[in-house]
């Protein structure tokens, strides 16, 4: 591919870390979006001792802030002036129940709302690119998800499996929702597998019991760059890959009607004027890039 501006989020750590190294190598330029972006600088001063052909910036986001999305959003137009592609990576899993700066549920309002937000804030960046692509990294607990349409933020009976399955099933209906809203995108979620990272610090029992099996994130990684950069991938859209492979996400994340739904309560709960659709409730499965451009538009005015 020809080289693209490309933003990571959690980009200075695990998976996110090891994506932005990869897309550096292949020549793009990539902004490695952290909450903690200076502690970057040693690694990306190695990358650019090593010579790698594309060029990396640490910038400032957290994602449990609309305020500092939104602030991000804002000088990647002002710095770059153009986006490709948007990996929605960072994720948190907390033991307790914790609340983001905006007051939601820390795993729902990470994991879902900040990166709703964020692309919705980017969209009109990605309108004006040929192939404008957004991978979601999800994961295959989304299959033991259940949307609490009354109590999102899990006041009544919080636990913290059943908050990150919530997060990662609203990560693939926002994944199948955007696709089918913005068909000139191409939009993707995958369950990358098990990554030998830090966001089972939380979760001790959980991290003993899946590093055996465990992939390092740099091979990981590889399925994340396959759907950002892949020319034959171009207009694949509103799928759900495991890995390489291309799977069947669980019923509930196939529900148009719920991801409508979903999309709608995110928008009010990010502040963000409501989108009327009209495109038909079939869920996206393949879309082409071209002139229907502006519905990215559309879908994040």
């Amino acid at each position: 591919m020809d080289q693209r501006v490309c933003i990571v989020t959690g980009g200075t750590r695990g998976l996110g870390w090891a994506a932005v190294q990869m897309l550096a190598e292949q020549g793009h330029t990539v902004i490695a979006a952290s909450r903690h972006p200076e502690a970057a600088q040693p690694a990306i001063d190695a990358l650019v001792h090593r010579g790698v052909s594309g060029a990396v910036q640490a910038m400032p986001l957290d994602l449990g802030s609309a305020a500092s999305v939104r602030s991000f959003a804002a000088e990647c137009q002002s710095r770059f002036g153009r986006l490709d592609v948007l990996i929605n990576n960072a994720g948190v899993i907390t033991r307790n129940r914790e609340r983001t700066q905006d007051g939601h549920e820390r795993q729902f309002g990470v994991n879902h709302l900040g990166h709703f937000l964020l692309t919705r804030e980017l969209m009109p960046m990605l309108a004006e690119r040929a192939d404008p692509r957004v991978v979601i990294v999800s994961s295959a607990m989304h299959r033991a998800g259940e949307i609490a349409w009354d109590d999102l933020n899990l006041e009544h009976g919080y636990g913290m499996i059943r908050a990150y399955a919530q997060s990662k099933l609203a990560n693939v209906m926002f994944a199948v929702e955007l696709a089918r809203r913005a068909p000139a995108l191409s939009v993707n979620a995958l369950h990358p597998g098990g990554v030998t990272t830090g966001i089972l610090r939380e979760a001790p029992l959980m991290r003993a019991l899946a590093w055996p099996f465990s992939k390092r994130p740099a091979t990981a990684a590889r399925a994340v760059i396959r759907l950002a950069t892949d020319p034959t991938l171009a207009g694949v859209s509103g799928r759900y890959f495991e890995g390489m492979k291309e799977t069947r996400p669980a019923p509930a994340a196939r529900d148009a009607a719920s991801a409508g739904r979903l999309w709608g309560i995110s928008e009010a709960l990010t502040e963000l004027p409501r989108q009327k659709s009209s495109v038909s409730k079939a869920p996206a499965a393949v879309s082409t890039p071209g002139d229907a451009n502006t519905a990215i538009a559309a879908a994040g005015s």
